[in-house]
């Protein structure tokens, strides 16, 4: 449990990077999603892995995204979320 508010930061190198939550004592997930120049992915899973690209695509943001998405992910153990490039998803909120 990573509580209510955590921080994910790409640095604008281009290469990928991943990081998955164990949402399985959970029904949402909001987070206000900022990109520059890259896109990131959102991902839904049972198995808990850190390859990127695996898992059920649950959608994404690009490079002119500022906003606020919601994710139902009651039927997940795991939610990933994964950028190309830089990015920032941020107040990432439980419930």
């Amino acid at each position: 449990n990573l509580g209510n508010t955590s921080y994910i930061q790409a640095e604008p190198t281009y290469r990928r990077v991943a990081a998955e939550f164990d949402v399985s004592d959970c029904n949402k997930i909001l987070f206000t999603c900022r990109t520059s120049g890259s896109a990131i992915w959102f991902m839904g899973s049972n198995e808990s892995t850190y390859v990127i690209n695996t898992g059920t695509s649950l959608g994404f943001c690009t490079s002119s995204a500022n906003e606020t998405k919601e994710y139902d992910v009651s039927s997940y153990k795991y939610f990933r979320v994964e950028m190309l490039g830089s990015g920032i998803v941020q107040n990432i909120k439980f419930s």
